[in-house]
């Protein structure tokens, strides 16, 4: 599997390594000089389902889920979608267990990593604030033999960042597909 930088690099020679006298070459001089934060991808985490045949219902409120499942946690959240074909509206968004979204994650990120993207920043705002404002998404999709498979779609760094600061709860939002 080829890395992002070796990715990034076979892209741009592809697009524009044939015009070394093109305006843009000195772009992928650049590129080269610029070290991405280091990742490995993961895969999703697959959770045993119920082949479906209906429609989803829709849980539309805390009460109505709470109902269901009693104390709000992703595992119930995910079981209740693969077991019985229930979905969260999209308005419904929680703050879950930073120790049961790490199973999750989608990506192993270095955060220490040069700071490409300005993590230093988000950093330094959830070190003042000791929370997370911005919420991820996990996505959860469901295969055709009715399983799902389950990961964290934006958020990693975020998910990374309040693990290393001991940060017990971050917003997600859940995404079915």
């Amino acid at each position: 599997m080829k890395t992002y930088k070796q990715f990034h690099e076979s892209i741009l020679d592809d697009l524009i390594g044939e015009f070394p006298d093109h305006p843009e070459h000195k772009y992928q001089e650049t590129t080269k000089k610029v070290s991405p934060i280091k990742s490995t991808k993961r895969k999703p985490v697959k959770v045993k389902g119920v082949k479906q045949d209906n429609f989803p219902v829709y849980i539309r409120s805390k009460k109505e889920l709470m109902d269901k499942i009693g104390i709000i946690t992703l595992d119930k959240v995910i079981n209740l979608y693969a077991k019985h074909n229930m979905r969260l509206a999209d308005s419904l968004m929680f703050k879950y267990d930073v120790r049961k979204l790490w199973k999750f994650r989608e990506y192993d990120r270095d955060i220490d990593a040069d700071d490409n993207f300005g993590w230093q920043k988000h950093k330094t705002d959830i070190e003042k604030t000791k929370s997370i404002k911005d919420h991820g998404v996990v996505n959860v999709r469901r295969q055709p033999n009715g399983d799902v498979e389950v990961y964290v779609g934006e958020g990693n760094h975020r998910l990374a960042l309040a693990k290393r600061l001991g940060i017990k709860k971050m917003p997600m939002l859940i995404i079915y597909s």
